[in-house]
């Protein structure tokens, strides 16, 4: 028997976190067990919950997204994170890879591909 994946939604914009989880909410097997717009409880959720998977900003209010990526990796190692961000960089794309991320989309034009990358993690 398949089991349900956990997903902890990070983001500080309100109508992004909606969408995220109705995305999620639309895949079976894929439960959104927490969601936050800042660092610090991302942290915290993250600590408590140990997600299957995580969608991250890079621009949170308090710590950036690339410093709770760096905590991500001390909390727990299973995790799959998917860094979504605004900035298109290839320095931060490389600077995220390297500290652990899975995947690094791009805001503007990637959501179709994330909705695709979240089905085949939770089937």
């Amino acid at each position: 028997m398949r089991q349900t994946k956990k997903v902890i939604i990070v983001d500080d914009y309100k109508p992004v976190r909606d969408l995220l989880r109705q995305f999620a909410e639309s895949i079976p097997l894929c439960d959104v067990a927490g969601e936050t717009y800042n660092g610090n409880d991302a942290i915290e959720l993250i600590s408590s919950i140990e997600p299957d998977i995580v969608t991250l900003d890079i621009q949170l209010p308090d710590i950036s997204g690339i410093e709770v990526l760096c905590r991500i990796q001390e909390i727990i190692k299973n995790t799959t994170i998917i860094v979504l961000s605004n900035h298109t960089s290839d320095l931060y794309k490389s600077k995220c890879m390297e500290l652990g991320a899975d995947y690094y989309l791009d805001k503007t034009k990637d959501f179709e591909q994330l909705f695709d990358i979240m089905e085949s993690l939770c089937h």
